[in-house]
C-alpha cells in the first residue's frame, strides 16, 4: 500500500494510506496546503465530515491542523481498509467514525450523529455524482462550510440552495469551491 504526506500541522510529514486502486485521486499537496491555509483558523475544534474520502487524506489533515473529529463516509472497501490502517497508525481511534456506503444515503441514515457539522469535504470522481444533491443534504443536517473539489467544467448549480460561493480558488483543471451557509466563517 503506497502513502501520501500530511502537509501541516501536528502529523506533517506522515504517510496516509493509499490503497492500489483506480478509484482514489488523493488531492495534491499544494492543493491541500492551499484548502487549509483557507481554513487555518476555521478547522480548529471543526467536527469534519470527508465525503468520498478515498484515501481520508484531506479527514487527516484535518485532525492534523486541530480538528476535533472527522467522520469519513466511504463506500469503496479497498479504500475502508486503507481509512482504518492510517486511523490506527495515526492512533486516532477516538476522534474518528468511518461510514460505509454511499454518501447520500450514509448522510440520510447518520444524519443525527453527523447534525451540525462545521466543514464537509465533498471530492468525489470527477463527473460521476449529481454534486447539488449533495449540497442539499449536507444542507439538511446543517453543516456550515463545504468544500468541493471538481473540474473546471463542472457546474454546481447553487440556485436556491441555502449555500453561497464564498471563494473559488483554480488549480489548472481541478477547482475548490468553497461554500457557505449564515452559520459559516466569512
Amino acid at each position: 500500500m503506497a502513502t501520501i504526506r500530511i502537509t501541516g500541522g501536528e502529523w506533517n510529514g506522515r504517510g496516509v494510506h493509499v490503497p492500489a486502486t483506480s478509484a482514489v485521486r488523493p488531492t495534491l499537496a499544494r492543493v491541500r496546503q492551499s484548502l487549509f491555509g483557507i481554513l487555518r483558523e476555521e478547522i480548529q475544534d471543526a467536527a469534519v465530515i470527508d465525503c468520498f474520502a478515498g484515501s481520508g487524506v484531506l479527514g487527516f489533515e484535518s485532525l492534523s491542523r486541530g480538528a476535533e473529529r472527522v467522520s469519513f463516509i466511504e463506500r469503496n472497501p479497498k479504500c475502508l481498509a486503507a481509512i482504518t490502517e492510517s486511523i490506527r497508525s495515526f492512533g486516532a481511534e477516538e476522534s474518528c467514525h468511518v461510514i460505509r456506503g454511499d454518501v447520500l444515503h450514509a448522510l440520510r441514515a447518520h444524519g443525527e450523529a453527523l447534525r451540525g457539522a462545521d466543514i464537509a469535504f465533498i471530492d468525489p470522481p470527477y463527473g460521476t455524482v449529481p454534486l447539488r444533491k449533495v449540497v442539499d443534504a449536507l444542507g439538511e443536517i446543517g453543516v456550515a462550510t463545504l468544500v468541493i473539489e471538481h473540474e473546471r467544467r463542472e457546474d454546481i448549480q447553487l440556485e436556491g440552495s441555502s449555500y453561497a460561493e464564498a471563494r473559488r480558488v483554480d488549480f489548472g483543471q481541478t477547482v475548490l469551491s468553497i461554500l457557505r451557509t449564515d452559520r459559516g466563517k466569512a
